[in-house]
């Protein structure tokens, strides 16, 4: 995969519906525990977001605790907001 089409491929519209799946199943009884649903998040990214993955099991490490899908979801979207402006601002 290009990284054009990567940047085109939305990782926060993956997400939200990653967490409609996960609500729905919740609604139907089958609990998704969070450090589970943080392990799909995690599992679900692309090479592009290794460096993200890196950031969190770093600040997990030098904090002391476990990922949280929130954690994980927070600077997914951080990052994809920060190469989607850079993609922008290359097409100048």
């Amino acid at each position: 995969m290009t990284r054009a089409s990567v940047l085109k491929t939305n990782v926060c519209d993956h997400f939200y519906m990653l967490t409609s799946f996960r609500q729905q199943l919740i609604a139907m009884g089958d609990a998704v525990r969070d450090d589970e649903f943080t392990s799909i998040l995690m599992l679900a990214l692309l090479k592009l977001y290794h460096t993200t993955l890196s950031t969190v099991s770093a600040a997990c490490v030098i904090t002391k605790t476990k990922p949280t899908s929130d954690m994980v979801s927070k600077l997914t979207f951080e990052e994809f907001d920060q190469r989607k402006a850079a993609d922008r601002q290359q097409q100048l």
